[in-house]
């Protein structure tokens, strides 16, 4: 019931079985593809969480001091109370993981047992995994067969694994997003029905559930800045939205450039730079574009690591683009 009194009716996908992971959402789909430098299970769990610029960023991360330092910013931002000694937000998703690998593991012997200590359990990777950690416990589960079997669970009563392999359909409800989620059994799993775009915008919006109030708030007024690089330097184009001016009409931005040939650190530079809006025509634009001369030494195939900080702006003050280019 909402806040006036009024019902919302349902909303479900339409049954069209296509796993979750095959649609590319949550990023498994291009895990094979694609590695990081310290790529395992754990960081393959995170990225569940991440958004779409984050599994960008992680992806292009070269070495295992940018990947620790970005898995550690990672935590930080999802921190809903960044003065106590435990992230609650890790806490419950490394929660969320445990259940969905007892109850929802296609590998697991006896689901809801505790596995033998040689099995790597996959139960976060399947559907009903990612989606049991993106929404936690639905309120209620419908369980069906095709020989006409039933049993309804309201308000989650038992664990979503019991009678599992007596049945052949089930359908999650969760209220409070005004949705409902058909599985339909396929061999040892569960494979949702596919994806609308309620149910994505759902899906994103719960990632961010997991980060602190502040951090999705600052994600509509973010930092930003985009990159290129020609002629022996980067051009930085930033929009004049995004750019703090001082009192004295300036802006000032601290610049760090890493810099990687052939997937190893060769440099790293760090720079200051200022706008000074002194001419009429700053009001006529959209954008500021700033240029910083850069000259690799040798030949090879460059990643630049750009990060820029708003030294003027409070939070969210700083954005990082990749580059890459055969030079």
């Amino acid at each position: 019931m909402s806040q006036t009194g009024q019902s919302h009716p349902l909303r479900w996908v339409p049954f069209i079985a296509v796993p979750l992971a095959a649609l590319g959402f949550g990023f498994a789909a291009d895990q094979k593809e694609k590695t990081t430098p310290l790529q395992n299970q754990e960081t393959e769990q995170w990225e569940i969480l991440m958004t779409e610029e984050e599994v960008r960023i992680l992806r292009h991360l070269p070495d295992e001091e940018a990947v620790r330092q970005f898995l550690i910013d990672f935590w930080k931002v999802r921190d809903p109370e960044p003065a106590s000694e435990e992230n609650e937000a890790k806490v419950e998703f490394e929660t969320r993981v445990e259940y969905a690998n007892r109850w929802f593991s296609r590998n697991h012997p006896y689901p809801g047992r505790e596995a033998p200590k040689n099995r790597i359990l996959d139960g976060w990777n399947t559907d009903r995994g990612r989606i049991y950690i993106l929404l936690g416990p639905p309120d209620t589960v419908q369980r069906s067969s095709k020989t006409g079997e039933s049993d309804f669970d309201p308000g989650h009563q038992r664990s979503l694994g019991d009678q599992m392999t007596n049945y052949d359909y089930e359908f999650w409800t969760y209220s409070r997003y005004q949705i409902g989620i058909y599985f339909k059994r396929q061999g040892s799993d569960f494979i949702m029905s596919g994806l609308d775009q309620h149910l994505v915008a759902v899906l994103e919006q719960a990632k961010l559930s997991y980060a602190s109030y502040e951090y999705r708030q600052g994600l509509k007024n973010r930092f930003e800045f985009s990159a290129s690089y020609k002629n022996g330097e980067f051009a930085l184009e930033i929009p004049l939205k995004r750019i703090t001016f001082d009192e004295t009409a300036k802006a000032r931005f601290k610049l760090l450039v890493t810099v990687y040939r052939d997937f190893r650190k060769v440099d790293s530079f760090e720079r200051t730079l200022e706008i000074e809006p002194t001419e009429s025509r700053i009001q006529k634009v959209k954008s500021v574009v700033l240029t910083v001369p850069y000259a690799p030494k040798e030949k090879g195939s460059y990643t630049f690591d750009l990060i820029m900080e708003n030294l003027l702006a409070g939070k969210f003050s700083r954005h990082r683009v990749f580059l890459k280019k055969n030079l």
